[in-house]
Order: C-alpha cells, then structure tokens, then sequence
C-alpha cells in the first residue's frame, strides 16, 4: 500500500514580487500586467504581482484582477500618492526580491529572468533594468527620449548613485524595508531620496542592462511640466528639512534655493538701498564703470522685488518658460535645435517650479538667525545669506564668493564692535576691488576699512543697530568676471568671504558717535520705503 501522499499547505516563497501601482496608467495598465503575468520566460511559479491601485477606475481594477494568478494580489488603497502604493506593495510582498516597475511600462519577455540572473551573479544590493523607448509620436517625445538616454548613460555607470527610478528597479526586499523605502512625502523627488540614503549607507546599486521594459515619453509640454513640478517640488521640500551639504553632495547646488531670501521684500529693500547708495558713490568717481554697471544691473532685479515680492520672480519665471515653449514649437522640424530648446524648456521648468515653492511655502516665514559673534560662511546656514555663491574650498578652507551685492542676516547684541571679515587676499585680479560694507542703514566709512594680510576690519558702534533682534551685513563690490580671462565660469565673483568675527570694543565718543547726516537723495529714499519696513 502506497504511502498517503502530503499536501504542501506552506509553498516556496516566490523569488521576485513585481509591484505595480496602477494610477499613471496613460491606457496601458492591461498591457503592463499581461506582459508580466503571460509573457515572461520565467517560470510562472517563481515570482508574484503585487498590483496597488487606488480605487479610482473599478471597471480597470476588475479587468486587471482577472489577469492575476492565484498567488497573486490586488490591494487597494484610497491615496493620491503613487510613491505611498508603492510602499504599501512592497510591505506585502513574499518575494526576496522587489520589482517595481510603473503601469505604462511593458516588461520585455526575459526581464524577470535575466534580473534574477543577475543577482545570482553580482553582490549588489539593489540594480535598476535597461529602459526602452516605445516609438516616440512626435518631436517632443523623441526630445525626452534622446534627453534621457543622455543621463542614461551617466546613471548607469557603476560609480553614479542615481539608479532608483519607477520604470525599473530591483532590491532586496529586507534592504528595501531597512532602509525606509520610498519617503513618499516628496513625490517623485523620492526616488533620488532613496538613491541618495541607500548610497550613503554604503548599499552598492548596479545596473542589470540585459533587463529591459519599454517606456512611452510625453508627447506634450503640459505632460512634461507636471512631472518636472512634482519632482522638483519634493526636492524643495527635501531640502528644507535636510542639511546643505549632504543636499549638495548628492543633489548639487540650486542656485534659486539657495537665494531663496532674495524674494522676501524686506531683504531686497535692505539689499537695493545699500546698491543704490554705492551706484552714487561709483558715478562721483568713486569708482570704476564695472562697479556701475554691477549696481545698475543688481537695482534692476532688485526694484520689483521690494515692492512686489515673491509674485514678480513668479511672473518672470511663468514668462521665461512660456517663451521657451514657444521657441521649441518654431524649431519642431529641425531636431538639432528643438533639443536645444527642449533642454532649454526643461531648465525653466525647474526653476519656475522652485521659485513657485518658495514662494508659497518660505516667503512669508523665515526663523530668526542664531545669536553668535562668529560666523563661518561655510557652515551658516542659506536662509542667513543672500546673494553669495555655493561654498568651495581653497587649500583645504571653505569659503563662499560673495556677488556684486550680498547680505548677511546677523543676530548680535548691540553694541560697538570690531568686525573682522576673513579674505586670504584670494582676489588677486587685474580688476582693482571697490568696496562698499553697510550694517543695516548705515555705511561704514570707507576711510575705516583697514586691509591686513588678507583680513579686512572696520568698527560698527551701537547707533547701527536696528530694534529687531536681526541684523544685516551688506557688501557690495565690482564683480570679477573671470570669462572676460578665458576662465570657463560664468559667476560674477566679489568679496572671498571665510569667516566674519564680532569683537566688543569701548564705545566710541564725541566725534566718533556722532551719526551721518542724511542727504537729501537719502531722505527721499527712506521716505519711498518706509511703509515696508515691517515687512
């Protein structure tokens, strides 16, 4: 008599779980999950689907559960946020591995197989698959596919931490959970987020380019905008949360970010009086033309900021990128210059959707400055300056470039002091420097500034201070412009500013405390601006 046979009520686990969340379909949500439910060369009992939807197509959710096998799932979720789903899918899963792969793209009969392959022969913790573009319709979809094979090319080399993207990406499942999964929070921006974090905790992702599923790309600019205003909007909102330098490590320097102060009319009105009192000294002769013509330019952008706002970078932005979307539709038969204006496009998106950001979210409430007498420019945080460039390092030292007009927000009790500003004497340009210092209202005279090996001193007395409990540092200057030189940076470069250090000093008397008389220029002046003063 042969032995009863015994049923296995605990099967394997699967070796992959592919995860799909449905929303963002673009009418190809039936032909993403046949393409991996029928179609793969792997064996059919090796992996699981895991597709999340969010309830919003039922008469869709019907027809792709009727795809599924009988280890497979639908969950559903009532949520806007695709990165969420996605997350929830994973928490779901019982595959070692994850295969996240978005609704509209259509998985190459070997993708599983050949991901599975993969893993067995390389240590890496996670790896994103080959992306294959579906015959582009027009020129703006052959634009964003030549666009992102660009980067492709970078993204897949074995040093770039930029591998974690929707339209393939396999990883560990326990890495995954360990590591947090997708901080669903900042959108799209979340994919680059847990690129970034799987990197600096040493995870190693490598690229599986023998895995591929083919993606369609936008057909219009209003498809493309919102996409690049979702991620761009969750980088602004990263980084608001997260330190500068782990930020431009991995997600480099954004220059509308970090000038991000620069909207706030009060700063612009603080940064346009100290301008336009340094434009009169330059047309005295006190000056070279260069110092004008910094002046003048720097007014001009700074004039409608103090009395408009936020709105006017807004208004600028939205009018830039219309003008640009124009221009790709006059080049729409000549492909070498519609990528030019493509790019061109892309770019002004970015910054229409930070300054957007900005100007909803930071505009109207920035915290007061720390209490300190030493400031290392280095280390002080971006809200504190304004109009400064990235840090950089000479001889080992961090220092930041100032512009032709820069500002410091300070927070130091009030008092006379000797203020030392650390330089290294590192301008050392044919373009004689003309400097201007003012704290708050008031300018320092130039007959005090004293220059010794590389630090320049100047005395501020308690008369300077402003009643608020911030204070602010002006400099404004001649601009170096080292492309004039054949030096391939296009900055307008002022004052190397390493460190700023406030010494307490006696109070000066007689002569020495008596406060500048106003000309009549500046009376007029202050009396256009004084209704904003609170602002």
């Amino acid at each position: 008599m042969q032995p009863p046979t015994l049923v296995n009520r605990h099967p394997p686990q699967p070796e992959v779980s592919v995860i799909i969340a449905l929303p963002d379909h673009l009418g190809l949500a039936i032909a993403c999950v046949e393409s991996v439910v029928r179609e793969q060369t792997c064996s059919r009992d090796r992996f699981e689907v895991i597709v999340v939807t969010d309830g919003s197509d039922p008469a869709l959710d019907s027809r792709v559960k009727e795809l599924l096998g009988p280890g497979d799932r639908m969950i559903c979720h009532a949520t806007t946020n695709l990165h969420l789903l996605y997350n929830l899918g994973a928490r779901e899963a019982k595959g070692t591995l994850l295969f996240i792969t978005e609704p509209h793209c259509i998985a190459e009969p070997e993708c599983l197989e050949e991901l599975v392959n993969f893993f067995a022969t390389h240590d890496d913790d996670g790896a994103s698959c080959r992306s294959v573009s579906i015959h582009p319709p027009n020129g703006w979809a052959r634009m964003e596919e030549r666009f992102h094979e660009t980067y492709l090319r970078m993204f897949s080399r074995q040093d770039d931490w930029r591998k974690v993207h929707l339209r393939g990406f396999a990883i560990y499942r326990d890495i995954y959970l360990q590591e947090g999964g997708f901080e669903h929070t900042f959108g799209r921006f979340s994919e680059w987020v847990l690129a970034a974090r799987l990197h600096s905790r040493g995870r190693q992702l490598g690229y599986a380019a023998r895995a591929a599923v083919r993606h369609p790309f936008t057909t219009t600019s209003r498809q493309l905008f919102a996409s690049v205003r979702d991620f761009t909007r969750g980088e602004c909102a990263y980084r608001a949360i997260s330190p500068v330098e782990y930020c431009e490590r991995y997600f480099g320097h954004a220059p509308e970010w970090a000038q991000r102060e620069a909207i706030r009319p009060s700063i612009a009105r603080s940064a346009f009086r100290a301008s336009w009192r340094s434009l009169w000294q330059s047309a005295l002769g006190r000056g070279g033309c260069s110092m004008v013509r910094a002046q003048v330019k720097a007014l001009c952008q700074l004039l409608p900021v103090a009395f408009l706002g936020p709105r006017w970078r807004l208004f600028g932005a939205a009018w830039s990128l219309r003008t640009a979307i124009a221009r790709s539709t006059v080049w729409r038969f000549n492909d070498r210059k519609l990528y030019r204006a493509y790019c061109d496009v892309y770019d002004r998106m970015v910054r229409y959707s930070r300054i957007e950001f900005i100007a909803e979210h930071l505009a109207s409430n920035a915290p007061d400055p720390p209490e300190a007498f030493a400031y290392r420019l280095s280390g002080v945080q971006e809200e504190w300056l304004v109009g400064f460039h990235a840090v950089e390092r000479w001889e080992d030292e961090a220092f930041r470039w100032s512009g032709p007009v820069s500002l410091v927000r300070l927070r130091v009790p009030k008092g006379a002091y000797d203020v030392m500003i650390e330089t290294r004497s590192l301008r050392q340009a044919p373009v004689p420097l003309c400097l201007g210092l003012f704290f708050n209202r008031h300018k320092v005279s130039s007959s005090s500034l004293q220059w010794n090996d590389g630090l320049l001193s100047f005395r501020i007395d308690s008369f300077m201070f402003e009643q608020s409990p911030e204070q602010r540092l002006i400099l404004t200057c001649n601009p170096l412009r080292p492309w004039k030189v054949g030096v391939p940076d296009r900055r307008e470069l002022g004052l190397p500013t390493f460190s700023i250090a406030f010494t307490r000093t006696v109070e000066a008397v007689s002569d020495g405390d008596q406060r500048p008389s106003s000309t009549f220029r500046q009376m007029r002046f202050d009396s256009l601006f004084s209704k904003g003063r609170k602002s």
